[in-house]
């Protein structure tokens, strides 16, 4: 996470960053490194609002989850995919939410509105002041891979 995000006003509370999960990644770098990535063969489904609303469960583990893709932003492209950093959230729940960076091929990019499955795990979770005096429960996840499976 980048410098300062502890200390963005809008936070609630500010982003738990459990050093399991930095020893998760220091053993698994393919969850950090973005290149493109075959799906798993097997793995455990998770829903997002449980990703969101218990990351302290899923912490040094992998599993995979589905989200409404909120935002999809492009990044780098390279010979065999684009980055995207998505903010994905569970179908109509505006208030949990997860982002991540994952590639995808080409012609496969992510659209506002369509469902996206991720490979992940929690690196760091926290919750949002939005409007209100509401809060919005927010996950950060570093993804393996991921794969685009309803368009909007």
């Amino acid at each position: 996470m980048a410098a300062g995000v502890r200390t963005f006003t809008a936070w609630g509370y500010p982003p738990v960053l459990p050093i399991e999960a930095l020893d998760f990644l220091r053993d698994n770098p393919e969850f950090f490194e973005h290149d493109r990535r075959p799906w798993p063969a097997r793995a455990t489904r998770i829903p997002l609002t449980a990703v969101v609303t218990n990351p302290h469960v899923l912490v040094g583990t992998s599993f995979v989850t589905r989200g409404t893709v909120y935002q999809a932003v492009p990044g780098r492209q390279g010979p065999d995919g684009r980055s995207w950093s998505l903010l994905i959230r569970p179908t109509a729940d505006a208030t949990n939410q997860a982002d991540c960076d994952v590639v995808l091929p080409l012609r496969a990019g992510p659209k506002p509105g369509g469902k996206i499955d991720v490979e992940a795990t929690v690196v760091a979770w926290g919750s949002l002041n939005i409007r209100a005096g509401k809060k919005r429960n927010h996950a950060a996840l570093a993804c393996r891979t991921a794969r685009v499976v309803a368009r909007p």
